[in-house]
């Protein structure tokens, strides 16, 4: 769908859309893609791998279980960075070629380095809380999970200082948008 609205938007005299485009996806990208995969590994990996032998293998391999969680964490940032990133960078890539000028061509490889940063920020962050609610509450990890980044955000409507992650992932993706305008 955002592909098909880049080629449109390209055809459009301002390069801006094109940017805002890629920021837009960026977006649901975190949330129907990251926070789903988030959502899905927030659960009870440790008990599924030790019915399942994985456990037990790393294990047999020389793995500390400490490490195994470790590795298992760190599974999780790639895993929710990935399902953001790939597709961002797509697009990105799409905006970078439909670039009408060199000057605009500069700000758009940089809003591509920006795409590449807030797909490892936003695996960093929700993959990370995916794991910490999973390690908080074994049987309740999906909802934690939920409960952590929507509670918050729910209490900027009263308390506009509070913290969450909705809107720390929202002023990484201005950031990104910027790169994209600085030379364009």
């Amino acid at each position: 769908m955002f592909a098909a609205a880049l080629g449109i938007a390209a055809t459009g005299s301002s390069s801006r859309h094109l940017d805002s485009l890629v920021v837009a996806a960026l977006t649901w990208l975190s949330w129907i893609a990251g926070g789903l995969v988030a959502l899905l590994l927030a659960r009870n990996l440790r008990s599924l791998d030790a019915k399942s032998g994985v456990t037990g293998l790393a294990v047999q391999r020389g793995h500390t279980p400490s490490g195994v969680a470790r590795a298992r964490t760190l599974a999780t940032m790639q895993e929710v960075a990935t399902a953001v990133g790939k597709p961002g960078l797509v697009l990105s890539a799409m905006s970078l070629a439909l670039s009408p000028s060199a000057a605009v061509a500069v700000g758009r490889s940089l809003m591509l380095l920006g795409v590449l940063g807030y797909a490892a920020g936003a695996g960093i962050l929700l993959g990370g809380l995916s794991r910490w609610s999973a390690a908080t509450s074994p049987r309740h990890g999906p909802t934690l999970l939920v409960t952590v980044v929507l509670g918050p955000h729910l209490a900027q409507s009263v308390w506009p200082g509070v913290p969450s992650v909705p809107s720390w992932l929202g002023t990484w993706l201005d950031q990104v948008l910027w790169l994209g305008t600085v030379a364009g």
